[in-house]
């Protein structure tokens, strides 16, 4: 699926200024899927999934048990926003170097 698609699920479910938009470019450059078309997984940790990286490991069966599932976008930016409600960004401080100067830019 395309960028577009990924574009389309967020617009849906995010403000254009939401701090998940500038998350999602830092953990997958606003990807789901790989090239070959498999869904992205992380580089350092394999069970990274997706747009916002999320962590089949820790989230996998708590995704499931909402009835979202994180290997769709929908379900991987549903999961996203679920987490972020519950924990704010502390799922995603391995990448604040990258969003945290969104931040700090927008005063937030």
């Amino acid at each position: 699926q395309s960028n577009e698609a990924v574009e389309d699920v967020l617009n849906k479910k995010l403000s254009k200024d939401h701090i998940l938009r500038r998350v999602a470019f830092c953990e997958s450059t606003m990807r789901q899927f790989a090239e070959d078309g498999s869904v992205l997984k992380g580089k350092v940790d394999p069970r990274d999934t997706g747009l916002f990286q999320v962590n089949s490991y820790y989230h996998l069966e708590t995704a499931k048990h909402k009835g979202i599932d994180i290997f769709t976008i929908e379900g991987n930016v549903d999961y996203a926003i679920d987490l972020y409600d519950r924990e704010g960004l502390r799922p995603w401080n391995s990448s604040k170097p990258c969003w945290g100067k969104h931040l700090v830019a927008n005063n937030i």
